[in-house]
């Protein structure tokens, strides 16, 4: 969720969320879905439903809360400056101001070790998930004396399996199971065709939903523009839906149905995407939509598709298939999407209760988004300790450089007040850019960045000249035509 809330956040607010998310959310969710203990577990001793939630590798479990938690944040921290808005008059743009990424390249990059590193993700999750049913359903997980038991009586049988399971039902919001040599682990004769089968599927559904957001894309542009367009960044962000949907099913669908899973995927997230941009919540990274649109779709897929063979080899039973094969049985039984529907209103409810309030009060304190200057002269400079102008040596001269320079001089002054630590002096330098217009001439084609007040907590007017004597050194806070020229040419 970071990545949604770039080039607006403060750091402080990075480090705090991280250690709360981590802390207090994601282990109650885990404890829930993939706990013996869990109501939500396929491994509980008496199953929601006599099945319990499917979730093989985390849809909900990781990606959703994470998804979630962005879609809150993202709404309370609001877009940023000029993407939706007029920086002067405060009115919407007709057309949203696009800010893509500054590296394709580096965006490709790391899509491809993202994907690379599914591969491990989806098929080693399957070994301890189905042991660690097993033992509890013999009886031996039920405290921390009984899972070192365990440990003991397996270690002697099988040197190459390390296991140590804290007793959920001991420790439900820090329950962690720590596994060593994980394609060696367990007793699960099935293992390597339910390792196979998720490697498969992993690749089919996101190579499907690359596919299907290239070409949807394309398809939607040249109806709305008429240009022939293919976006690099919609099949990337694509790819990784599906990727993200599949990760529910990996071992209970056929690969048949993990294309479906992916085509789909791809699809929804374009929708999405889009959507966010109508409702103006600026998701930087289109993490809602892919992280949480497309987990709860793949919770769904899992309810739905899930075969009954491959259902008793990765969980166990297979008396609670997908709701299509159920009728294919001539049954109608919707325990299993049933499960998936309970687990994700969970995931959701439990997610919005502790971060909205968590988010409400980072506000409050001041310690959620950056401030005016910070962003107009970039969160390097002001959190990373980046060298003011180090990264524009390179392309000195050009007319969005010269631009930058001005808003780093401004930084400059402010930061110098608040060095200082007068207060009057800081909020008299806010106010020295108001009403500042800045013409650019960038590559033949002009362009206009209006900018007015755009300090947090300015006062509406201050003196034309505010010399602070509080202190031995005095610092000079000059008006608009003292520190800028009412239109400044670059």
């Amino acid at each position: 969720m970071a990545g949604a809330l770039a080039e607006r956040c403060q750091m402080a607010a990075y480090l705090c969320y991280s250690f709360f998310l981590t802390g207090f959310v994601y282990p109650v969710v885990v404890h829930a879905v993939w706990s013996p203990a869990g109501f939500l577990s396929t491994g509980n001793s008496s199953p929601l439903l006599n099945i319990g939630m499917v979730d093989f590798a985390g849809s909900s479990v990781v990606h959703m809360v994470g998804g979630t938690t962005a879609l809150i944040s993202t709404y309370l921290l609001g877009s940023r400056r000029g993407r939706f808005y007029d920086l002067q008059t405060g009115e919407p743009l007709e057309v949203p101001k696009p800010m893509p990424g500054h590296s394709v390249s580096l965006q490709m990059l790391g899509s491809f070790i993202l994907w690379f590193g599914w591969f491990g993700f989806n098929p080693g999750k399957q070994e301890w998930k189905r042991n660690e049913r097993n033992l509890y359903r013999e009886g031996r997980g039920t405290s921390m004396e009984s899972m070192l038991v365990s440990v003991r009586d397996k270690e002697s049988r099988r040197k190459k399996c390390v296991w140590v399971v804290p007793a959920p039902s001991n420790n439900m919001f820090f329950s962690i199971i720590i596994i060593g040599s994980a394609l060696l682990l367990g007793d699960n004769p099935y293992k390597s065709k339910v390792a196979a089968l998720c490697a498969v599927n992993t690749f089919l559904a996101s190579s499907a939903a690359c596919i299907s957001a290239l070409f949807g894309r394309f398809i939607t542009t040249k109806i709305k523009t008429g240009d022939s367009n293919y976006d690099l960044l919609a099949s990337m962000n694509g790819t990784l839906a599906g990727l993200v949907a599949v990760t529910a099913g990996c071992g209970t669908i056929e690969p048949w149905a993990a294309l479906i899973v992916g085509i789909v995927a791809g699809i929804l997230y374009l929708w999405s995407s889009d959507l966010l941009v109508y409702l103006k919540l600026d998701d930087v990274v289109d993490a809602v939509p892919v992280h949480f649109v497309n987990g709860l779709w793949g919770c769904l897929a899992t309810g739905l598709f899930s075969e009954p063979e491959r259902m008793r080899q990765a969980v166990g039973t297979e008396l609670y298939p997908g709701f299509f094969y159920s009728l294919s049985r001539g049954q109608v039984s919707g325990h299993l999407l049933g499960c998936q529907v309970i687990g994700i209103l969970f995931v959701i409810g439990w997610t919005t209760a502790m971060m909205t309030p968590f988010f409400l009060g980072l506000n409050a304190l001041g310690w959620l988004r950056s401030e005016a200057v910070e962003e107009l002269v970039g969160l390097d400079v002001c959190y990373n300790g980046e060298e003011i102008g180090a990264d524009i040596g390179s392309n000195a001269g050009s007319d969005a450089d010269g631009a930058r320079n001005d808003f780093m001089d401004a930084y400059e002054e402010y930061r110098l007040a608040q060095r200082k630590n007068t207060k009057a002096g800081a909020a008299a330098f806010l106010t020295t850019s108001k009403h500042k217009q800045i013409n650019l001439n960038a590559q033949g084609s002009q362009r206009n960045l209006h900018e007015a007040n755009p300090f947090n907590n300015a006062p509406a007017a201050v003196p034309q000249n505010h010399t602070d004597s509080s202190n031995s050194d005095d610092v000079q806070v000059r008006h608009d035509d003292q520190y800028f020229d009412e239109t400044t040419s670059v």
